[in-house]
């Protein structure tokens, strides 16, 4: 039940519809239990276009969908998505939007407080409004956080008495609580999904989590560079592969100083850094150089994304010729100026890539050469979405028509590419025309294997 008038945290978002495109009721004609799979089960960690068509819905101002069990469960579920996607800062500030007034949207917050450093401001709310602790572990540590040890050991003894933690959760908080029992008592083993409090508390046994063994949100932690550049750039990459964060912010990294070993992604330091000296030297010879050397190391770590959107539109205005103007436009191609590096095709050059990006159907169909291309060229051409997409449409689910889009075209990246093709139809029945070309592109030039 809510109050007639009442804001809904539910219905939140740091993307208003003048932003997004998307409507109020983006969600409203779906079921949350009919949502609440969908979004977790989508992985478009291969795909930059469902990463940020992703991105953007999760962070659309939109009603809440039907059959919410509480107020701010739907928050939850988009702000767990985000973090699991590594925008986790984004998730934070969708949450504080929000307001943390409920115990979902607490349990949320203060996950997300600790994974970005803000755990003082989590404990500090937490205590001035104790109702809704996300659990006892959280009100221990906190506890213990604002120096009341013997609070904090007393809320132990009666959870554990009272059998509210389980083993494993009582030996980590007394080992976090009485370092001296490390004699006697060793760390539990680490599980397999750890908490972001879990890894706290790992941390402070003297026990880190090693970062390649947690969720991608848990690397926004090392973006600051206080474990190290190494580290900041593991991180810095991570992220950026993923979508969640702007690829300026890498490169920012990678320039910060000069590489102090060879291989692996230093090579892609100094690829990075060398790139961008071109550039801005307008050394149209040392950006050849530098492009046609960074190029396939940054596909072979799927950054080949964050390289287009930083580089695109500098790489299409500079001079370049032979092998280099074609990777570069490839780059252009994959990125929001694609149309500028279609225009910038001669006749008859990469004829089908360049209908592509105008969106020309007919033009399309005959430029097709292969499999994937008359697929592609299908999508365009499709006269309606797939029976069951168009009847979702139908009952005013757009929200759900564009998830299962998404991962239909997912499905078709690397299977069937006519299952793409269904999806790019979609995605143009629906409005999202910018969508389907990149994704069409993207499904044309990058090569993302089974």
């Amino acid at each position: 039940m809510t109050p007639l008038g009442a804001a809904s945290p539910d219905a939140a978002g740091l993307l208003p519809p003048s932003v997004t495109g998307f409507p109020l009721d983006l969600w409203r004609g779906s079921g949350m239990g009919t949502l609440a799979p969908l979004i977790s089960a989508l992985d478009p960690s291969t795909s930059p276009v469902i990463q940020r068509l992703m991105l953007q819905m999760l962070l659309a101002e939109a009603d809440a969908p039907l059959g919410v069990d509480a107020p701010g469960d739907f928050l939850s579920l988009r702000a767990g998505k985000l973090a699991a996607l590594g925008a986790v800062d984004q998730a934070l500030e969708l949450t504080l939007r929000a307001g943390p007034d409920t115990p979902a949207a607490f349990a949320t917050y203060f996950d997300l407080a600790l994974l970005t450093d803000q755990t003082d401001a989590a404990c500090e709310r937490l205590a001035a409004a104790p109702h809704l602790a996300p659990g006892y572990p959280a009100r221990i540590f906190c506890l213990a956080r604002a120096g009341d040890w013997q609070a904090a050991a007393t809320t132990l003894e009666s959870a554990a008495f009272l059998g509210a933690l389980g083993e494993r959760e009582a030996d980590l908080l007394a080992l976090f609580l009485s370092p001296e029992l490390a004699e006697e008592l060793a760390p539990p083993p680490v599980p397999r999904r750890p908490s972001p409090l879990d890894v706290r508390l790992y941390e402070a046994l003297g026990e880190p989590i090693a970062p390649a063994d947690l969720p991608p949100g848990h690397a926004v932690r090392d973006l600051g560079g206080d474990a190290g550049w190494r580290a900041q750039i593991e991180a810095a990459e991570r992220l950026s592969a993923l979508g969640a964060i702007d690829p300026a912010r890498l490169f920012g990294i990678y320039a910060e100083r000069q590489a102090s070993a060879s291989g692996g992604l230093w090579e892609r330091v100094k690829g990075a850094q060398a790139l961008d000296r071109a550039l801005d030297d307008g050394d149209d010879a040392g950006t050849a150089r530098a492009l046609e050397r960074l190029w396939p190391l940054m596909q072979a770590v799927r950054l080949d994304g964050a390289l287009a959107r930083h580089a695109a539109p500098r790489l299409l205005n500079a001079g370049l010729t032979g092998a280099a103007r074609d990777t570069a436009i490839t780059i252009g191609l994959l990125s929001g100026a694609y149309e500028s590096a279609a225009a910038q095709l001669r006749t008859g050059e990469r004829s089908f890539a360049a209908a592509l990006a105008r969106g020309e159907a007919d033009a399309m169909r005959a430029a097709a050469k292969t499999p994937l291309e008359t697929a592609i060229a299908r999508g365009f051409s499709a006269p309606a979405l797939p029976t069951a997409l168009e009847q979702l449409r139908i009952e005013n689910k757009l929200g759900e028509v564009i998830l299962r889009a998404a991962a239909l075209y997912l499905a078709g990246q690397t299977g069937d590419p006519r299952e793409a093709a269904d999806a790019i139809a979609t995605f143009r029945a629906v409005g999202l025309e910018d969508v389907a070309r990149r994704a069409g592109l993207e499904l044309l030039l990058l090569d993302r294997g089974a």
